[in-house]
């Protein structure tokens, strides 16, 4: 698991941190979801590149988790498509 923060505020808060995961287990993703929401966090997943691609398209993140390899690219495509 890889990550980013892609987020120019410096004060971010957890409350108002919103962060994407990326992972193509499920079982993984809804733990990673799970104890991210927990902690306070606003948490949208994806379980491909292209699912991932479709989110960042639509909504800003402050930090981004991904697995390396999924279905359909490698997590660092997405990490380098935000540079």
């Amino acid at each position: 698991m890889v990550g980013a923060a892609i987020s120019d505020n410096q004060t971010m808060t957890k409350s108002k941190a919103s962060i994407l995961v990326i992972d193509d287990e499920p079982d993984l993703r809804l733990l990673y979801e799970l104890t991210l929401l927990r902690e306070g966090y606003a948490v949208e997943s994806a379980e491909c590149v292209q699912q991932a691609r479709d989110k960042l398209a639509q909504s800003c993140f402050d930090v981004v988790l991904t697995d390396m390899r999924l279905p359909d690219g490698m997590g660092m495509e997405i990490l380098q498509d935000l540079q």
